[in-house]
């Protein structure tokens, strides 16, 4: 393996911290796949549950109104992850991921996904510190949602 391919996974915030046996080994447990620039990823409701690794590039997650108007949840660069949602809970995508530019991915299984949190407490405590901040950015829009005018909505 190139020395390339031997850091595909250092620059990712979530596994700083591990050894570099056990970052070897996930890299190669991993799923790897280059995507261009406005490449769809993952559906809303699909059935994937890998966790996503953005090695290289940025990719936008997004939603879709009832009137089908997109509208962005996230831009991720290289360095984050994505999907853990699904991984824990085993239900559908709650959004829809694109590249923003061309990028490369690294796919894992829920289970492995899993394991790593199991066995890595400090992970552990990244993903609850990851889900604790969707949690309240869910609760702004809502907030937003339900005590702005459309105006205020607007300009917000």
């Amino acid at each position: 393996m190139s020395s390339e391919q031997t850091n595909r996974l250092a620059s990712i915030e979530l596994l700083q911290g591990l050894s570099g046996d056990n970052m070897r080994s996930l890299e190669k447990c991993c799923r790897w796949r280059r995507y261009k620039t406005g490449e769809q990823i993952l559906d809303k409701d699909s059935s994937d549950r890998d966790v996503y690794f953005v090695s290289e590039g940025a990719v936008q997650v997004v939603n879709f109104s009832m009137t089908g108007r997109e509208i962005a949840l996230a831009r991720l660069q290289s360095g984050s992850f994505f999907g853990e949602l699904s991984a824990i809970d085993g239900r559908p995508r709650s959004a829809s991921v694109v590249a923003l530019v061309d990028c490369l991915l690294g796919s894992l299984s829920p289970q492995l996904f899993k394991d790593q949190i199991v066995g890595h407490p400090d992970l552990a405590v990244r993903v609850l510190g990851r889900l604790a901040g969707i949690v309240r950015s869910c609760d702004e829009r809502i907030r937003d949602l339900s005590t702005l005018g459309a105006v205020e909505r607007v300009y917000r």
